[in-house]
């Protein structure tokens, strides 16, 4: 089946109903709010599954900006914990919205990782 397209007129509604719904449990950006306490995530690789390099990117200096910051504020707030491998995945950042400038999207490809992983 063809994949749904959140973002068409037809579902805008219930979207919008449902962010209504659940405004409680919605952000629309980070605070110092405590995370959930949930267990960290562990991941096993697949019998025999070999180790591999993401390529290394390049980034603007805005970008790289950008990702300096956000990533200290995530580790402030309690969400993320500095790793130092650059082993499995590299961030993207998506192109901000036309009109809104330096509002980059972190974007994390993970793909080729969860092909190796159970």
């Amino acid at each position: 089946p063809p994949p749904l397209i959140l973002d068409s007129v037809e579902f805008k509604p219930e979207l919008r109903q449902m962010l209504d719904e659940f405004a409680d449990i919605f952000r629309s950006g980070l605070s110092a709010d405590p995370p959930i306490k949930i267990p960290p995530l562990s991941i096993q690789l697949i019998d025999g599954a070999k180790a591999f390099r993401c390529r290394q990117r390049r980034y603007a200096p805005t970008h790289y900006q950008f990702l300096t910051d956000i990533s200290k504020q995530l580790q402030d707030y309690g969400c993320i914990v500095k790793n130092n491998s650059a082993r499995f995945a590299s961030a993207a950042l998506a192109a901000p919205k036309p009109g809104r400038p330096c509002q980059f999207r972190l974007c994390v490809d993970l793909r080729q990782l969860n092909a190796i992983t159970e």
